[in-house]
């Protein structure tokens, strides 16, 4: 990345960080970009993005039996069943980079669909140095 970026945040309800982000895509079957708004709850003990299974489904991706699983746990020692679901490239104006073969974690859980559709983990910052700042509502990606 050349420059900083300096993102604004809401607070969810319950004080979270929400992120209003444009998510491009490479689409699996169609090989076309696709793009999506997306309200993501930052969610910094998360390794990985995890997105709800309606919202996914609604993006047109493929969850069926055959769909790779996977095992998340939560902080408080919870074990959630997951699929696993790889995207070719996945660009992020907002933070200004692309994530090459990026992989998602689709979870069947309830959520808040009203103020976001899933957690946005570490992996959208692993290669950043990021600044998250409660009084302003911005996190800044240098």
């Amino acid at each position: 990345m050349n420059s900083k970026k300096e993102i604004p945040f809401k607070l969810s309800s319950d004080g979270f960080i929400i992120l209003n982000i444009d998510f491009y895509y490479i689409d699996k079957i169609s090989n076309e970009i696709e793009k999506s708004k997306m309200r993501m709850l930052l969610d910094t003990g998360c390794n990985s993005t995890v997105l709800n299974i309606n919202f996914a489904k609604m993006l047109g991706f493929e969850v069926t039996k055959k769909t790779p699983k996977s095992m998340m746990y939560t902080a408080s020692g919870i074990v959630t069943n997951t699929y696993k679901y790889k995207i070719p490239l996945v660009e992020i104006p907002e933070f200004g980079y692309n994530i090459e073969n990026m992989e998602l974690q689709i979870f069947d859980a309830m959520i808040d669909e009203k103020e976001y559709v899933g957690y946005l983990g570490l992996d959208f910052f692993k290669n950043t140095t990021f600044t998250i700042n409660m009084t302003n509502q911005t996190i800044l990606i240098i």
